[in-house]
């Protein structure tokens, strides 16, 4: 794991990310993060998206813009963290998908 992966994963559960996801493809009350990179994602409104950096970015930043189906629109906004912090949770959850 990079050192930029290992801050994510410390983000992940200061900023109590585990509430709501899992790592380990258990359910939650948000989406498992286990293998989610790179994967296509079905949307609440049926379309499909891929699991890409910016949809991780636009997931934390803006979480109401893509729910994923299955889910409630419950996430908050993460919005007010800064950019590398972002890009730490980023490559965290693309390590969980390796």
């Amino acid at each position: 794991m990079s050192a930029l992966a290992q801050r994510g994963r410390e983000l992940f559960n200061i900023r109590g990310c585990t509430t709501c996801h899992t790592v380990d493809g258990s359910p939650g009350i948000g989406p498992s993060l286990l293998g989610v990179w790179g994967s296509e994602r079905r949307l609440a409104d049926g379309t499909v998206v891929v699991a890409d950096a910016a949809y991780v970015r636009e997931s934390i930043v803006d979480p109401m813009a893509k729910i994923v189906e299955g889910f409630l629109p419950s996430m908050t906004s993460y919005a007010w963290l800064g950019e590398e912090d972002i890009e730490a949770l980023t490559a965290y959850i693309e390590w969980l998908g390796d």
